[in-house]
């Protein structure tokens, strides 16, 4: 992931066990074919891209041990935020001028559709409700780190979570 994010411009720097990331100089959209293939976890980018630049284009997501496993969920909530998301020789392409807040029910639940989800709706205009959402530690704890970065989330640890795109 570090590999994927220096592609587009963030500025990594280690200080022991810590990861520092600067994303103020992103300056590319198009994510590198090799890396995003060789790691499933690569489809995180797309609801925070899309929400912060407006257009994200990378590969479909591979790497994944367990096997394979459709993204579906992930499109179609960034499609209801009013994301255009097409797929060309194993590339996906997503743009947006601007996402906007929905009222949304993953059919099943998943953790990183909702990771996506939140990502892209602390980005968006409006209040976002989620609905059936995955209710792991790590969407806990990424709830938590967004609102430290001052996004207003409410239900975090259930599985109805309201984001407003706003600061609070």
């Amino acid at each position: 992931m570090e590999e994927i994010l220096e592609s587009v411009g963030v500025c990594t720097r280690r200080e022991g066990d810590a990861l520092y990331l600067d994303c103020m100089d992103i300056k590319c959209t198009v994510i590198p074919r090799g890396p995003a293939e060789k790691m499933r976890s690569s489809v995180m980018l797309l609801g925070s891209m899309l929400s912060r630049c407006g257009s994200v284009t990378i590969a479909c997501p591979g790497g994944c041990t367990i096997g394979k496993r459709p993204i579906d969920l992930h499109i179609r909530v960034l499609e209801e935020m009013g994301a255009k998301i097409r797929m060309e020789h194993g590339m996906l392409s997503a743009s947006c001028k601007t996402l906007r807040g929905v009222d949304f029910t993953f059919e099943k639940s998943s953790v990183g559709a909702t990771e996506n989800a939140l990502l892209a709706a602390a980005g968006a205009v409006g209040t976002t409700v989620l609905r059936n959402c995955a209710r792991e530690p790590e969407i806990v704890c990424l709830c938590r780190f967004l609102k430290s970065m001052g996004i207003c989330i409410q239900g975090e640890g259930s599985d109805v979570i309201c984001v407003s795109g706003s600061v609070c």
